[in-house]
């Protein structure tokens, strides 16, 4: 068997892009809104899994992204947003939403899940 030979990593090269603006703070507040209005939860909207307690790290800082469901590129200005804004994701389904053509369609990505769960997942 011919194993293939893998590109060299870890130069360093120069980038210039834009970068917008988000808040930690933000993030916080959200995870504790969204875990208060949950009994004390914290769960990933689409597919329902805590990766926290998955991992059986229930004690660190919670493995769930804040989903900006209008993406910063589009607002184009300052602007103070509404917890409404956001969707509490963990990693694979926020990667996974950024797929369809509407990052803002959070039950069309539950359908596509449930559609396509042939593993027989808890869902």
């Amino acid at each position: 068997d011919e194993i293939e030979e893998l590109s060299p990593e870890g130069g360093v090269r120069m980038k210039v892009h834009r970068a917008y603006e988000r808040k930690s703070s933000n993030r916080k507040k959200i995870l504790k809104s969204f875990k208060k209005r949950n009994g004390g939860d914290l769960f990933c909207q689409v597919c329902r899994i805590n990766p926290n307690k998955m991992f059986g790290l229930e004690n660190d800082l919670p493995i769930l992204d804040v989903h900006h469901l209008k993406p910063l590129s589009e607002i184009g200005q300052l602007k103070t947003p509404k917890m409404r804004d956001f969707a509490v994701l963990c990693p694979t389904c926020h990667r996974a939403i950024h797929k369809l053509e509407d990052c803002s369609n959070i039950d069309a990505l539950i359908s596509r899940l449930n559609s396509n769960n042939t593993q027989g997942l808890p869902l």
